[in-house]
């Protein structure tokens, strides 16, 4: 089925139709170069209301299955792509990435040229746009469009309830902003005694909780958007160490008084160096606002494309940041140890 992707300033992009095909969906568009993972990328609550472009041309070689899921819900609105493949290879695959979409209720696309696509997205910043069976006039486009709300992402994808995970070590609180399930894998298996906070618990509950470690969790959206929580956590600075990941990350680096930057590009895989040891490892970064006025802080790690702050420890308190996914991998991720060296304290 012929159908089309349809950005705000009016470029148009025909492809097919697949996954669910009842609707048409409005959301942010953004890219990830990664080149395998996709499962885990479309699960991400990172990617809340937004349309996510892959740039590695074949999507769906090696299938989906129950396992490898981020989250239970879907948050992203759409998939597009260059090729679906309708016949994976491998001895997990459960179910292919056309039904695994269409049982979500995900509209894809394919047939569209990604990368040029997500050259075009890079070079003029950030679009919204719409998967569409027939094209949209342009104020048809505009009324759709302006009709997104994005602000409550973090309120939308975070736990109902308080959530406990017995173990014997670190008493860890996680506050939850959309927090990839890979993170309470990471602390399963690190035996550490795990509460997973909702978004809207109150800074006293978790200090009054008196846990060793408090984890900011990966999730949605603009930083700025969520300064009522920034505001808790410049309360919590110096009573309970703190730990940020992505989207926790830079509300910690805001609480400090660091400033916030659009920062396009950091979607997929990405050189970081430590700066102590002058190592150089692979790191898989999931997000589009950078740190600026960075006096607060001392960059421990940097991206080896843009000299931009990968990682970060406050200066004035027992604080760090890291602007990539630490706990990509529970078992074998390549930059577990800045995560084990805070909970081996």
């Amino acid at each position: 089925m012929k159908t089309y992707l349809q950005l705000e300033d009016g470029s148009l992009f025909e492809g097919t139709a697949f996954g669910y095909k009842g609707k048409d969906v409005v959301g942010e568009l953004t890219y990830n170069t990664a080149m395998v993972g996709h499962q885990e990328l479309i699960t991400d609550p990172a990617y809340y209301g937004q349309l996510l472009v892959f740039t590695y041309p074949l999507i769906g070689t090696y299938g989906f299955n129950l396992t490898d899921e981020q989250s239970p819900d879907i948050q992203l609105k759409g998939v597009i792509c260059r090729e679906k493949i309708d016949h994976p290879n491998n001895f997990r695959y459960e179910i292919n990435i056309d039904n695994y979409l269409n049982y979500h209720k995900i509209p894809g696309i394919c047939g569209i040229d990604t990368r040029a696509l997500s050259r075009y997205l890079l070079d003029h910043h950030s679009f919204r746009g719409i998967i569409t069976r027939k094209p949209k006039t342009e104020s048809e486009l505009k009324t759709l469009l302006d009709d997104m709300d994005l602000s409550h992402g973090v309120f939308d994808v975070t736990c109902e309830e308080k959530i406990s995970y017995p173990g014997k070590g670190k008493d860890v609180a996680v506050w939850d902003f959309g927090l990839r399930k890979s993170l309470i894998d990471y602390l399963k298996v690190r035996d550490c005694s795990i509460t997973q906070y909702p978004a809207q618990t109150s800074f006293e509950k978790i200090l009054d909780a008196k846990h060793d470690l408090l984890i900011l969790s990966s999730g949605p959206g603009n930083p700025t958007m969520v300064q009522d929580i920034i505001s808790d956590i410049e309360q919590i600075l110096g009573k309970i160490d703190i730990v940020g990941i992505g989207l926790g990350a830079q509300m910690l680096a805001r609480a400090l008084g660091c400033g916030i930057k659009f920062l396009p590009g950091h979607k997929g895989s990405q050189p970081i160096m430590d700066l102590k040891t002058k190592k150089i490892y692979h790191s898989h970064q999931n997000y589009q606002y950078g740190l600026i006025d960075e006096k607060p802080i001392e960059p421990s790690f940097i991206n080896l494309l843009d000299q931009t702050t990968a990682a970060f420890k406050a200066k004035d308190y027992r604080a760090w940041g890291f602007l990539f996914q630490a706990e990509e991998d529970p078992y074998h991720g390549e930059c577990n140890f800045v995560l084990d060296e805070r909970i081996g304290e």
